[in-house]
């Protein structure tokens, strides 16, 4: 059986928006990373910023404590996110260790202005609706065919 096939709202449709950075999304001088973004001409058009905190089990991005700081004094939501790269099946736990490490040692506490792991009331019906949309089971819980349709709409 094929799925039939399902047309989604483009971004600008969005109601909300937000960026994804790291270290690449700063302008480059040379051969590094060196300019700041200008987190508040960000928040003029976005709502929140995922900021890359780590990857792997020792890998941390140069600019997300500053980031994350700078974040701090707009009125974006932002929340630290990790990079999983799996080398070995028993990595997985010494990865998180160090993401939660990093992201602790930047200020990160879950606080509010944060994003991750606390949702409105309108999450569970917008995650089911998007599911619904997506021809998926809607059971508002973004499992792993939740996120590869999420990321298939680039």
């Amino acid at each position: 059986m094929i799925a039939p096939a399902v047309e989604a709202a483009p971004p600008s449709s969005y109601g909300v928006s937000g960026v994804d950075t790291s270290h690449y999304n700063h302008e480059t001088t040379g051969s590094r990373w060196e300019t700041a973004i200008e987190w508040n001409r960000v928040a003029v058009s976005n709502s929140f910023a995922f900021l890359k905190a780590t990857q792997g089990v020792s890998s941390k991005d140069d600019w997300f404590a500053r980031d994350y700081a700078a974040t701090a004094r707009t009125s974006l939501l932002r929340a630290p996110y990790h990079f999983f790269h799996p080398r070995t099946t028993a990595d997985g736990a010494a990865q998180a260790r160090h993401f939660v490490a990093t992201a602790r040692a930047a200020g990160y506490r879950g606080d509010r202005g944060a994003v991750g792991g606390v949702h409105g009331p309108g999450t569970v019906a917008n995650v089911k609706a998007f599911q619904e949309a997506a021809g998926l089971r809607a059971d508002g819980v973004v499992g792993t065919q939740t996120w590869a349709a999420l990321l298939s709409r680039g």
